[in-house]
């Protein structure tokens, strides 16, 4: 056996780069996450839309249309008798006021 020194490594290591590094990891992960959140709600979206439209025949759609701004629609029906055509929230909340 000998007796002697053992020359190992005694650098330092470079920390600033390590941390760059983990920093720059880092975003990257956070940065995939959101994309992929972004991407999945996308696509759901989309998804989601086509199985509405698919199967609803265009005269359902304009009649549903139709309903839709007949309902929503405030006008005159007789002015000469009073009769006004109310939409049906308009209505309740005119009810419920009437009563408190």
């Amino acid at each position: 056996m000998s007796i002697g020194t053992i020359n190992h490594d005694q650098s330092v290591p470079n920390t600033k780069i390590a941390l760059i590094v983990i920093v720059l990891t880092a975003i990257f992960v956070v940065a995939v996450g959101v994309f992929a959140k972004f991407y999945y709600t996308s696509t759901l979206s989309s998804e989601l839309t086509i199985k509405e439209d698919t199967g609803v025949p265009l005269e359902l759609k304009k009649q549903r249309a139709y309903e839709n701004e007949y309902l929503s629609d405030l006008k005159w029906i007789d002015k000469s008798q009073d009769r006004l055509h109310l939409p049906i929230e308009l209505a309740m909340k005119h009810v419920v006021s009437s009563y408190n």
